[in-house]
């Protein structure tokens, strides 16, 4: 689960949740105009959507 907070997910529009809930760049990828929206939102709002990231992917993952 360690792995999840470090890699790019397209639940959070291919940031990585420890890059949303920082609120920065980890990583120097070129970022979209949607991440750049999401890294410019409140502490609150982007800890909402990592939550809701980990929960979605924790969901796909038990799909068949």
């Amino acid at each position: 689960m360690a792995s999840f907070f470090l890699i790019p997910t397209p639940f959070l529009v291919w940031l990585t949740p420890l890059e949303v809930m920082l609120g920065q760049r980890v990583y120097d990828d070129p970022l979209e105009q949607e991440a750049a929206w999401l890294l410019r939102q409140d502490a609150a709002f982007r800890i909402r959507a990592a939550l809701a990231a980990a929960h979605d992917e924790s969901m796909h993952r038990r799909s068949p």
